[in-house]
C-alpha cells in the first residue's frame, strides 16, 4: 500500500497542473502596408557590398559601372543585388539591380533608380541611396522590399534590405477572438528563425505597431485571455501553438524576456563602448565580478518583506525596457568585483521594470524618488521601510561605492544597534 501511495504521489508531483492543448493553424503569408498593417515593424538584413561578384551570382550588366554585389537568401533562393553608376557623369552609385525571382539573370524589369542622399551623423558624412518597392517573389507571390545603401568614410559600403511581410492566423479561445502574427525580422522570407518575432493579440484592427521589446522571441510565451500561449512548431505556413489555462504570466517567460532585453542593450553598449569610455574614463585594472548580481523581480511589498526579514536595506533599481540608459550600470559598474560583492552581501536587491509591473509599483516609486522615466535611479529603503537614500545617474564603481558608504552612515545614525561596514562578509 505504501508503495502504491508513493507511486501516486510521484505521478502527482511530476504531472503538470494543467496540460497544454495543441492548436494547429494554417497561416496566411501577406504583405504589410498602410492598408494592411501588422503589430510590428519591417524586418531587415544588412550585407557588405563586395567589388567581386560571388560565385554563382547573377552578373551585372556591362552598362553598370563600378558594380558592387551582395547576395541575400530569401525563401531558400539566393538573390543577387548589384549597385553601381549608370554613366561616367555620375559620381556615386545611382542604380540597383535585384534578381527578384532568383533565376540568376538580371532582367530589365529588375532595375531600379537609387534616390541618392548625403547625411551628417555625429560629425561623419554618410553617403547613400534608397530604392523602395523593389519586387521579389516569395512562395509564388510577388512582394516588395526596400533597399538602402550607405557608406561611412573609410568603411566598406553596406546594403540594407527591408521586407514588410508577415505570417498570420486567427483563432478562438473560449469567447476570445485572437490573432497570431509572425514577423520575418531578418527578411529571409521564412519564419521561426532566431531573430524572428511573434505575438498574439486580440483580433482587432491594428492601430500602431508594437515596440521592438513588446514582441516575443520563438522560445517566449505570452499570457492573454486567461491562457499561456507558446509556439510549438512552424512548418511553412502551418503554425503549431501550445495553449493552456493560466492565472497570470509564466515566470520563466518573463525571465526569458528580461534576459533578451539585457543581451540586446549589452550588445548595443559593446558597439559603442570605445566612445563611451572615451567620454567616461574608468579604471580598467579593477577586477571583474565572476558572476552577475541576482535580483528579485517581485512586487515592492514582497521585496520590503524580505528586507525586514533579513535586516538588510533594500536597494531597488528602476528600469524600463525601452530605456537603454537604465541598463548602463548592468554593462559597467555592476560588473565590478567589489561593487558586486558589497551589493550582493549587504543588500536585498530588486528590480522594478515598468514593462513587467502588474502591481503598478514603477510609477509610484518614480514619484517617491522624484525621478523621471528616462533617468537612471536607484532607491534605498531601510529594513523598517523608510526611504533613506536616492542614487541618480550612471556612475563609476568607485563613485557608487561612495554612495553605498553614505547609505550605511545614515543607517548608523538612525539605529542604536551596530550596523556592519559595507564591505563586511555575511
Amino acid at each position: 500500500m505504501n508503495r502504491i501511495a508513493g507511486i501516486l504521489l510521484l505521478v502527482l508531483v511530476l504531472a503538470p497542473a494543467v496540460s497544454a492543448e495543441a492548436v494547429i493553424l494554417k497561416g496566411t503569408l501577406r504583405a504589410v502596408d498602410a492598408e494592411n498593417p501588422a503589430p510590428f515593424g519591417t524586418g531587415h538584413a544588412v550585407h557588405e557590398l563586395s567589388a567581386k561578384a560571388p560565385e554563382g551570382a547573377a552578373v551585372a550588366p556591362k552598362a553598370l559601372l563600378d558594380p558592387r554585389y551582395a547576395v541575400h537568401v530569401l525563401a531558400g533562393k539566393k538573390l543577387t543585388i548589384a549597385v553601381g553608376r549608370s554613366s561616367e557623369e555620375v559620381e556615386r552609385p545611382d542604380v540597383v539591380w535585384l534578381d527578384g525571382d532568383g533565376d540568376g539573370i538580371f532582367a530589365e524589369t529588375e532595375r531600379r533608380t537609387l534616390k541618392t542622399w548625403v547625411r551628417n551623423q555625429h560629425g561623419l558624412t554618410i553617403r547613400g541611396g534608397t530604392a523602395q518597392g523593389v519586387p521579389v517573389r516569395i512562395g509564388g507571390r510577388e512582394h516588395h522590399v526596400d533597399i538602402r545603401i550607405f557608406a561611412r568614410p573609410g568603411q566598406t559600403p553596406m546594403l540594407r534590405l527591408g521586407g514588410a511581410w508577415c505570417l498570420e492566423a486567427p483563432f478562438d479561445r473560449g469567447e476570445a477572438r485572437l490573432r497570431v502574427f509572425f514577423q520575418d525580422a531578418d527578411a529571409d522570407g521564412e519564419f521561426g528563425g532566431s531573430e524572428d518575432r511573434w505575438i498574439v493579440v486580440p483580433d482587432e484592427p491594428v492601430k500602431k505597431p508594437l515596440r521592438w521589446y513588446e514582441v516575443l522571441a520563438r522560445d517566449e510565451g505570452c499570457f492573454l485571455a486567461g491562457n499561456r500561449i507558446a509556439v510549438r512548431a512552424l512548418r511553412g505556413v502551418e503554425i503549431g501553438l501550445d495553449v493552456r489555462a493560466a492565472e497570470g504570466p509564466d515566470e520563466s517567460d518573463l525571465d526569458r524576456v528580461r534576459r533578451r532585453i539585457e543581451r540586446t542593450w549589452a550588445r548595443k553598449f559593446e558597439e559603442s563602448r570605445e566612445a563611451f569610455t572615451a567620454r567616461n574614463p574608468m579604471d580598467g585594472d579593477r577586477p571583474r565580478a565572476s558572476v552577475p548580481l541576482t535580483w528579485l523581480h517581485v512586487p515592492f511589498e514582497r521585496a520590503q518583506a524580505r528586507s525586514k526579514l533579513t535586516g538588510k536595506p533594500l536597494l531597488v533599481d528602476l528600469r524600463a525596457f525601452w530605456n537603454g540608459r537604465s541598463y548602463l550600470l548592468e554593462s559597467t559598474t555592476y560588473r565590478d568585483a567589489e561593487v558586486a560583492r558589497v551589493l550582493g552581501n549587504r543588500f536585498v536587491l530588486a528590480q522594478v521594470i515598468k514593462d513587467q509591473d502588474p502591481a503598478g509599483d514603477h510609477p509610484r516609486l518614480l514619484k517617491e524618488l522624484r525621478s523621471r522615466p528616462h533617468e537612471v535611479v536607484l532607491g534605498v529603503w531601510s529594513p523598517d521601510g523608510k526611504l533613506i537614500h536616492v542614487i541618480r545617474g550612471w556612475m563609476r564603481p568607485t563613485d557608487l561605492l561612495m554612495e553605498i558608504d553614505k547609505v550605511f552612515e545614515k543607517l548608523r545614525r538612525a539605529s542604536p544597534a551596530p550596523v556592519p561596514e559595507p564591505g563586511d562578509e555575511d
